[in-house]
């Protein structure tokens, strides 16, 4: 059991032979039956004395032989068929279930990681702001430093947004630009008046062939 369990296709490779090794001797049975069935023909045309007790034997033989053989043969065919099914299933549902596993881990540590980065670039512009006389016309900078930002730790994107309603200060990749629409759109309302709010947030979008991990943190 061992065995099976570090190797789980050695019953496979096992049952796999037997198949093979039953469809030989079944060949070799037909074989060994229809000579005797050609000889009893001959033997009946010429006449030969015996010959129809020899078509008795040669039935019963029939009867005893191969009627139990092909039953065999059929019974262990299906068993090997079935073993196999459950193999591959429960190798793909394992393969599926841990593909699942891993995709979790690296969304949830992506998110970890990208809120991480926003509560940090949020502190950042927090006492920036503060240490401003005039606060609501401090964002001036903003747009360098998050771009200055946004290389250093190597991001897709950032934003600020001053208010619900403003326009967003958005630094993004230059190689970028062209698709700003499609990957980053601006954020829906409902959205921003929660982490206005005060609380921070995690929205997961599906675009195109990928999906956008977007952390919101209040200033």
């Amino acid at each position: 059991s061992k065995v099976s369990k570090s190797l789980p296709f050695v019953n496979s490779i096992f049952f796999f032979g037997l198949l093979n090794v039953n469809i030989i001797i079944l060949l070799a049975l037909a074989w060994l039956v229809f000579r005797n069935v050609g000889k009893l023909f001959i033997e009946r045309r010429r006449r030969v004395m015996g010959a129809r007790l020899k078509t008795k034997l040669v039935v019963s033989f029939l009867a005893f032989s191969m009627i139990p053989t092909l039953a065999v043969f059929t019974i262990s065919a299906m068993y090997i068929n079935s073993s196999f099914d459950k193999w591959f299933s429960l190798k793909i549902l394992n393969t599926f279930q841990a593909s699942l596993e891993i995709t979790d881990i690296y969304y949830k540590n992506t998110e970890k990681t990208a809120m991480h980065f926003a509560e940090h670039l949020a502190n950042s512009i927090g006492k920036k702001l503060r240490a401003s006389d005039r606060p609501a016309e401090g964002v001036e900078w903003v747009e360098e430093f998050l771009k200055s930002q946004r290389e250093l730790l190597a991001l897709d994107a950032v934003e600020f947004y001053l208010d619900s309603l403003d326009d967003r200060v958005l630094a993004i990749d230059p190689e970028r630009k062209t698709q700003i629409q499609d990957l980053y759109p601006r954020l829906a309302l409902d959205v921003l008046d929660k982490a206005f709010g005060g609380g921070s947030e995690v929205k997961i979008q599906h675009f195109g062939s990928g999906d956008l991990i977007r952390c919101l943190v209040p200033v």
